[in-house]
């Protein structure tokens, strides 16, 4: 089907009823069973009047059924990225109700509403409708952003104009969910309009990639990054599909590795919450991005990108947070946000610049920096290693570390550019949408955890030893010790030893085992301690230590 159909004209389009619309569990959902299942939410709505209506699901029929029933009640559907109760207080008030995959204090489960009674029919409703979604939080606090179905679909309509060729009309599929405006946009809505089947389920794992066949995949480059990172990759074929990426910018070697691994170089799409998509690009061409059909754009005085999109502002001007560069041909080149530029002294700088000349360096996997202090202001680096990076670094101590790495960013950095911190880490933190929070990385640098100060003594590939030093303040004591005396609990201390490994060692370590722990001595408050903490692949040793070497505690702690 080529025509672009509206979800406001659902209801008197001249579909079958046996019109497939997504495939979930293996099975056809139809025009038929969006009447049902959406009218059974419909039902359900009508007879509980809240005044708020949250949306959190990671399944796109679930959604779908909640979104047209909203609708058509004339609610305003609020898609949302956590389910936290005290998240859900704050944006929804009192009166606010979820609908998401499970039930809880403040929310219904979908799946179990879509099998309830049912209104069995399918209602008009209006083309600008309200939708609300919420930014991903990149600058640690969620914000609302208002779009009318109308300039959404019309914002999901732009990448079919260019690449309808390419979609045909091979099936959806994706690891993104659908509260996110990449799903909701991209996927959800493209593949309503476009009439083209979508697969419910989101795609988690490298085997469901490897079963996609012909399909157009709409992913991120985190996951990208992750499957090619798993040896089972190698069974992947996409050469009759197509890979879609977005919520980030996609490394060229990364893309490179999807064709030579998977049989396809990825397309990109750069946009935002407020935004929707912008532009798009195919690196092994340039690097350069291309603006959408109807979407123009110039250089703010600052650098920063202003866009002119009748689907934006109102259609006035929207200044983005975006740093840019004229690349000729109507395209631009993106240089970082405008965040990622900071001022210490009478000099502007850019962390996006310092990232890259540690990736120079020839020892990191990845890197980030950011700038920390209040009235004087330095930077931090959190540096994953490479092999090279371990080989090289491992052996010195912190001070000759931090020497050799001055003394290298010095060919193109005066002496207050240099980051004067620097932690080494098992991975650098991303949200479900492979996007980096400021706040996450601040903690990443962090000296201190639940009131324990840290300091890292030695640190090699596999092992970490670190000076702590547990506050008197720490909430570890809380509800502990009523008579006064303030003693670390056991289960802190492997609290402690878990936040380590993950920090250092490997960040998605599963705690599912302690054998053979053994706490032979109290650990007070204000007592210096070393921690050493030394293993792999979910299986590590540590032992808390005193000064004069005597033993507190040590034990092993393991994912199974």
């Amino acid at each position: 089907m080529s025509e672009l159909v509206s979800l406001s004209l659902f209801a008197s389009h001249p579909w079958q009823e046996d019109h497939v619309l997504m495939v979930k569990g293996g099975v056809s959902k139809t025009m038929a069973d969006l009447a049902v299942e959406s009218g059974a939410v419909l039902r359900y709505v009508k007879t509980h009047p809240h005044q708020n209506w949250l949306v959190h699901s990671d399944d796109y029929w679930n959604t779908l059924c909640v979104l047209y029933a909203l609708l058509e009640a004339g609610q305003i559907p609020c898609f949302v990225g956590s389910v936290a109760d005290g998240f859900i207080q704050e944006i929804a008030g009192p009166d606010g109700w979820l609908l998401a995959d499970e039930e809880g204090r403040r929310s219904s489960c979908i799946a179990s509403l879509l099998s309830g009674p049912s209104e069995d029919s399918l209602l008009p409703i209006r083309a600008d409708a309200p939708i609300v979604l919420y930014t991903s939080g990149s600058t640690g606090h969620p914000e609302r952003v208002l779009h009318t179905l109308k300039d959404l679909e019309e914002g999901a309509s732009m990448a079919y104009r260019v690449w309808s060729e390419q979609f045909g009309t091979r099936p959806f599929a994706t690891s993104v969910p659908p509260y996110h405006i990449y799903g909701f946009l991209s996927v959800l809505l493209r593949s309503l309009i476009r009439g083209i089947v979508l697969k419910s389920e989101r795609v988690m794992t490298t085997f469901q990639m490897g079963r996609l066949g012909n399909a157009t995949f709409m992913t991120t480059p985190s996951f990208l990054k992750a499957v090619l990172a798993d040896p089972a990759s190698k069974d992947v074929n996409l050469s009759e599909g197509m890979i879609v990426t977005s919520g980030g910018l996609l490394d060229k070697e990364i893309a490179s590795q999807c064709l030579e691994r998977f049989g396809t170089w990825p397309y990109e799409i750069y946009g935002s919450t407020e935004t929707g998509s912008i532009a798009w690009r195919q690196s092994k061409a340039d690097e350069a991005w291309r603006p959408f059909p109807g979407i123009g754009w110039d250089v703010g005085e600052d650098g920063r990108l202003v866009l002119h999109s009748p689907l934006v502002n109102g259609g006035r001007p929207y200044v983005h947070d975006d740093l840019v560069k004229v690349a000729g041909g109507g395209r631009f080149f993106l240089l970082g946000r405008s965040d990622s530029v900071v001022k210490m002294g009478e000099k502007r700088i850019s962390l996006v610049e310092v990232e890259g000349r540690i990736m120079e360096l020839g020892i990191a996997k990845d890197c980030s920096v950011v700038a920390l202090g209040d009235r004087r202001q330095y930077l931090a680096a959190a540096v994953v290693l490479n092999e090279k990076g371990h080989a090289l670094l491992d052996p010195m101590s912190p001070a000759g570390r931090l020497k050799y790495l001055r003394t290298a960013l010095a060919r193109w950095f005066d002496p207050i550019v240099i980051p004067r911190k620097w932690r080494f880490v098992a991975a650098i933190p991303v949200n479900t949408m492979g996007k980096r929070r400021r706040e996450d990385i601040m903690e990443l640098l962090s000296d201190t955890y639940k009131g324990v100060r840290m300091h890292v003594q030695s640190q090699e590939e596999g092992k970490v030893v670190l000076l702590v030093t547990v506050s008197s303040s720490s909430p570890f004591y809380d509800g502990h010790f009523d008579n006064g005396i303030k003693l670390l609990p056991a289960v802190a201390q492997i609290d402690i030893v878990v936040h380590v490994i993950r920090t250092f060692l490997e960040p998605d370590f599963l705690l599912l085992s302690m054998p053979k722990s053994k706490f032979s001595a109290p650990i007070k408050p204000e007592m210096p301690l070393l921690l050493s903490v030394k293993g792999a692949s979910g299986q590590y040793v540590f032992v808390f230590s005193r000064e004069d070497g005597s033993v507190c505690a040590k034990g092993r702690v393991g994912n199974g």
